[in-house]
């Protein structure tokens, strides 16, 4: 469980500090066959009048296969409470393979579906000028701890 309180400076004229308070609560649990995740989390600032609203529900799984492998599964779902259209869903895959102790390989799909009035990136962050794009993304890459 987390409470954030970030004061930013907002981009707008007269420029005017704006605090931004968060709240969010995660849990999971390990049923050893599949490792569950969930999660809540708000953000709101105090601007007059207020620009941003927004909760978001994550929901996740970690299932080992063949031995050590892992697949990873992510959801998303992002609801603004300022305007209605402008929500997000993100799924994500991901696939991990150990090769030793420090090195492992992995593979991620991930999948960003933004309503008509939405325009977030697969980070979350808004997109300017891109509204109901849904972006997507492939990753492959090694990972090694030295």
């Amino acid at each position: 469980m987390g409470y954030s309180n970030q004061k930013s400076l907002a981009v707008v004229a007269p420029a005017t500090a704006v605090v931004t308070k968060g709240t969010n609560v995660i849990g999971s649990y390990d049923f050893k066959v599949v490792k569950l995740m969930a999660g809540w989390q708000t953000a709101k600032n105090d601007a007059s009048p207020v620009t941003f609203d927004t909760r978001v529900w994550t929901l996740g799984a970690t299932i080992p296969v063949f031995g050590k492998d892992e697949v990873l599964i992510g959801y998303d779902s992002l609801k603004n409470k300022l305007a209605s259209g402008a929500d997000s869903k993100l799924l994500a895959v991901r696939y991990l393979h150990p090769l030793s102790k420090r090195t492992t390989l992995y593979g991620t799909w991930a999948q960003m579906s933004n309503d008509g009035a939405a325009a977030r990136t697969l980070g979350g962050a808004p997109a300017v000028g891109a509204l109901g794009y849904d972006p997507s993304a492939v990753q492959v890459g090694i990972n090694h701890k030295f």
